[in-house]
Formats: C-alpha cells, sequence, structure tokens
C-alpha cells in the first residue's frame, strides 16, 4: 500500500470511528510514521497509535496523543488539535482517570466549538458525559448526552454510538426499558449502516438488559458470541468488560466455578492496562467467588481481599462502585467466618447507602422547593399582573368620570350663558 493511499485508509477509518483494528495495521502504521516527513500523513499515523494504543497500552496511547498535539498546533490544523486531545483522553478513560480524562475530552470540545462542526461537538460532549458516568455523577452525565442526541440529529451523518452511550448511561440508572430500547435501535441501525465493530458493545448492553428480564439463557448466548466477535480485535477494554458482564451473569447464576474463570480473563486484561478499578473489582470479585467455591482456602481468599483493599483508593469518588465493594467485601468475610471485618463492611455499606438515600432525598426536596417557589413566583407574577390590570382600569374609570364632569360644567356654563 502506498502512502497516499495508507493515509486514505486511515482517514476513513477515523471519519466513522467505529472499526476496530489489527497489530497488523498498527505495524503498518509505526513502519508508515517512520518513513515519512509528510505532516498530514504523520498526524494520521500519530492520532491512529494514539487512539488504538489507549485501549491496549495508554501510556503509549498519551506519548502519541501528545506528539499529535505538539506537531497539530505546530501545522495550526485544529481537526488533529481535537484528534490528539481524543486520543490523550481515550487513553485515561482506559487507565480509570476519568478526572483527567473529562479535562481532555473538554478540551477536545472547545476545538470542535471552534469549528463549528455539530457532529464534532456532539462526539465530544458524548465524551465528556462518559467520564461524568463513571465518576458516578449520572445527572450531569445524561445531561452531556443529551445535549450532544440534539446536536447529532442536525447532522446529516448519523453514528450508532449515540445508542450505545444513552443506553449505558440508561443501565447506570437502573432504567432498563430505555435501555434496551436503546440497544435494539443502535444494534439496527449498525446493521443498517454497516458498523460492525460498535454492535458488540451495544450486544453487551443488550445482555444486561436481557439478564435483568431474567432471559439469562438469551443473555449468555448474546455475551459468548459477542466475546467470540471482540477477540479477532483490539479492543482490550471492551474485552475486559465483556468478561465482566459473563462473570456477572454467571454469579446471578451461582455458577462460581465459571464466574471466577471469566473475572480471571478480565484481571490479566485490566492488569495490562493498568486500570486499577477495574483490577480492585475484579480481585473483588474473585475473592467473593472463591469464598463460595471453597470457603476453607483461606490463603488464596486472604490474597484477593488484600489486593482489593489496597486499590479501594481507585473507586473512591464513585459511590455506586463503593457500595458494590462494600458489599462484596463484606459477605466474602462473612463466608469465610471473619466476623470482624464483616461487621466493618457492612457497616460502611450501611453507612453509605443512607448517605445516598438521604442525598437523593434532599436533591427531591431542593427539586420541589424549586418547583413550588417557581410556582409560587409565576402566581405572583399572575396576581401582580392582575393587579395592574385592575388597577388601570380603574385609572381608566375614575379618568372618564372627570371627563365627564368637565363636559357637565362645560354645558351647564354655556346653557346659562345662552339664556
Amino acid at each position: 500500500m502506498n502512502l497516499r493511499k495508507l493515509i486514505g485508509v486511515i482517514f476513513i477509518f477515523f471519519a466513522i470511528h467505529t472499526q476496530a483494528t489489527t497489530r497488523h495495521f498498527l505495524d503498518s502504521l509505526l513502519k508508515a510514521l517512520d518513513t515519512t516527513s509528510e505532516p498530514l500523513a504523520r498526524l494520521n499515523c500519530l492520532y491512529t497509535l494514539s487512539f488504538e494504543y489507549g485501549f491496549i497500552d495508554p501510556p503509549s496511547g498519551i506519548r502519541y496523543g501528545w506528539q499529535c498535539l505538539d506537531l497539530a498546533n505546530r501545522e495550526g490544523n485544529l481537526q488533529y488539535q481535537l484528534n490528539a486531545y481524543n486520543g490523550i483522553a481515550n487513553s485515561y478513560e482506559t487507565l480509570a482517570k476519568y478526572d483527567s480524562a473529562c479535562h481532555f475530552h473538554t478540551l477536545s470540545y472547545q476545538i470542535a466549538k471552534k469549528m463549528g462542526v455539530p457532529q464534532k461537538m456532539a462526539l465530544t460532549l458524548f465524551n465528556v458525559g462518559l467520564c461524568y458516568k463513571e465518576l458516578g455523577e449520572y445527572e450531569k452525565a445524561l445531561k452531556y448526552y443529551l445535549t450532544a442526541y440534539r446536536l447529532f440529529e442536525r447532522d446529516s451523518v448519523y453514528n450508532p454510538r449515540i445508542h450505545f452511550y444513552l443506553g449505558e448511561m440508561y443501565l447506570k440508572m437502573g432504567n432498563y426499558k430505555d435501555a434496551e430500547y436503546q440497544s435494539r435501535l443502535g444494534v439496527r441501525k449498525c446493521k443498517e449502516f454497516n458498523h460492525d465493530y460498535v454492535i458488540y458493545n451495544l450486544y453487551i448492553n443488550l445482555a444486561k438488559c436481557l439478564s435483568h428480564k431474567n432471559q439469562i439463557d438469551s443473555a449468555k448466548h448474546l455475551l459468548n458470541t459477542t466475546l467470540q466477535g471482540l477477540l479477532k480485535h483490539t479492543d482490550e477494554n471492551s474485552i475486559a468488560i465483556c468478561y465482566n458482564a459473563l462473570g456477572e451473569l454467571h454469579l446471578s447464576c451461582k455458577e462460581y466455578d465459571k464466574a471466577y474463570e471469566k473475572f480471571e480473563s478480565e484481571l490479566e486484561i485490566q492488569k495490562k492496562l493498568n486500570n486499577s478499578s477495574g483490577q480492585q473489582l475484579a480481585y473483588l470479585n474473585l475473592a467473593y467467588c472463591s469464598a463460595h467455591i471453597n470457603p476453607t482456602n483461606s490463603a488464596i481468599i486472604s490474597n484477593y481481599v488484600n489486593e482489593a483493599e489496597k486499590l479501594f483508593p481507585s473507586i473512591t469518588k464513585n459511590d455506586d462502585l463503593l457500595l458494590e465493594s462494600y458489599r462484596k467485601m463484606a459477605e466474602t468475610n462473612e463466608l469465610v467466618k471473619n466476623s470482624l471485618q464483616a461487621i466493618k463492611f457492612y457497616k460502611l455499606f450501611y453507612a453509605l447507602r443512607d448517605t445516598l438515600m438521604n442525598k437523593e432525598k434532599l436533591r427531591l426536596v431542593y427539586d420541589l422547593q424549586t418547583k413550588y417557589e417557581t410556582e409560587k413566583k409565576e402566581t405572583l407574577i399572575k396576581d401582580l399582573e392582575q393587579s395592574d390590570y385592575i388597577k388601570s382600569l380603574e385609572i381608566k374609570k375614575r379618568n372618564m368620570y372627570i371627563l365627564i364632569v368637565l363636559l357637565l360644567i362645560v354645558f351647564v356654563g354655556i346653557s346659562a350663558y345662552l339664556l
């Protein structure tokens, strides 16, 4: 493939952002980067490497992203400034450093606004929303998603990723009905527009919805089929998510041996990706499965528990993950008859749950108060307007009376003069 064709392939590839790549393709990019000095070709290569390595080797993804940004700044190329920020943010997402990812996605949105392209603005806003979702700030995430959705509807290019993001958001909020609707709609759009990679992520969301409806066999089949499709590509992060979904599904069926295998595979990938929060949950799930399989095997269980405890700081910003971790830590310790630790984590679990419930109650009270105050102000404004209207009528009547009296006085005066 000559350089001109390679540039074309890369450009098309990232214009749609829906295809997975192969390691052979990455090798081709590295070779092209070493053999060309043409700025646009180098920008294409650097961004592609940044984005793809973000899934399998995040530090390398960040490094290539900064190289892309440096060259894009020197060339004054807004498109690749946006791309570079996106590549860097993508790497931080894989590392589960969502504060950093949010920062760089926000910078990419600022570039998109300068460019004035609705599709680019929408995609960057979706990415910001994704980070807020992972930080557990669901209302803020939904706000960004819906703002982006409205922007995207104005654009002529349709991207089924919209439905993946929205479906994932609804799943996090426990709205399985809308999550399933978005997932099925996204699958249909993927088939319609030949997006044969995004469909795997949509299948994971759909399987979770099926599991919630107790359609376990269908969910298992869908996830296993999805896993086989994902394993043909380089998106390690999605593969880990699929392993996790399968593990949780086996847990719900009390198939602890099968769940253990899936969480073990997930942990291997999370270590490779250096994803600390992913590792924490994988260790915890392995401890939980091990405690069910053989509660007397204290050495293995304690090792998993200790590793999970070391990584607790990585999930402290996400209350949902923290709540789930406290629960599983408590139940695992209870299974191995470690009463003191079980009590400790049950206390943490219930304290956090009560805090979250109180926060939700306060939010609802605030919403109701805001609604009440708004309605009160609207009523007051209407009353004032009505009052002003009545006063104006009274003034008109008074002026009319004055005018009539004056006319009578004039008429009487004229009549008396004439008589």
